[in-house]
């Protein structure tokens, strides 16, 4: 992928925000966060190099840990993520 300015990946980048409205504690914010960043690992040399932004909506602190990966799972195959 190219930017306008020039910059051209050779591999994912990936953020992840989690906002307040998740919870006001930032220990909890930075768990959701460290799950995520923690599934898309193992997967990242799988996906296309681009920039991906994973914006965390509330109630996913509730969920389990294999139900949050078939969610990215499945938003990543939507996205047609994969090489």
């Amino acid at each position: 992928m190219r930017f306008s300015d020039g910059t051209v990946f050779n591999r994912p980048h990936i953020a992840v925000s989690v906002s307040k409205k998740i919870s006001k504690s930032a220990v909890v914010r930075n768990r959701v966060r460290r799950r995520v960043y923690s599934l898309l690992r193992p997967i990242l040399s799988m996906l296309v190099p681009r920039a991906y932004l994973f914006v965390v909506k509330p109630g996913v602190e509730k969920l389990k840990i294999d139900v949050l990966k078939s969610e990215i799972d499945k938003l990543l195959k939507e996205s047609k993520a994969f090489v």
